[in-house]
């Protein structure tokens, strides 16, 4: 296995991690809601604001059928691409799958004062990513080959974690 795709709700550290595994395994990043703002020429928020959840859920479909599998790297998701069931399908056909589980209180001290959080714009922001997580919870763990609870860990025990995942399970990593 030469391709790692990290999934987990917003402010889980997706790319945080994937920056972290890039350096230690020299592959390259694919950060998903940063190619989508770029091929879209527009912040997601934007989208989001002009165009509606639905047309970015799809984007976010479009890109990963798009996508060239070909060579190592990994792919660090949007939180909410996991809600569309062929996002979920094609996520499990591209590599290793790592649900970054985070609770609610971690969650809300890495998102709180982020203005690019469309789905955070409410007045009650804890309610708001209990009830998404209340959601979202069974599609992470549905589409995870594994599950790596984040919480009050170091980026470093993280990364150690998912390299002995790796190790682990024979996922061989290649770099380019």
């Amino acid at each position: 296995m030469n391709r790692i795709v990290l999934i987990g709700f917003m402010g889980s550290g997706k790319s945080t991690i994937a920056r972290k595994l890039s350096m230690i395994y020299n592959i390259p990043i694919i950060e998903m809601d940063y190619e989508i703002e770029q091929q879209e020429k527009r912040k997601i928020s934007d989208i989001f604001q002009v165009d509606g959840e639905e047309y970015f859920r799809k984007l976010e479909t479009r890109f990963i059928e798009e996508l060239d599998i070909n060579g190592s790297f990994i792919l660090s998701t949007g939180g909410g691409v996991i809600l569309e069931e062929k996002n979920r399908e094609l996520l499990k056909q591209i590599g290793l799958v790592i649900y970054l589980k985070s609770d609610i209180s971690n969650t809300l001290r890495n998102v709180r004062e982020n203005p690019n959080r469309p789905l955070l714009m409410v007045e009650n922001i804890e309610e708001k990513i209990a009830k998404l997580l209340d959601y979202r919870e069974p599609l992470y763990s549905q589409v995870a080959d594994e599950i790596v609870m984040v919480t009050d860990k170091t980026v470093m025990a993280i990364s150690e974690e998912i390299m002995q995942i790796i190790k682990g399970d024979n996922h061989e990593i290649i770099s380019n």
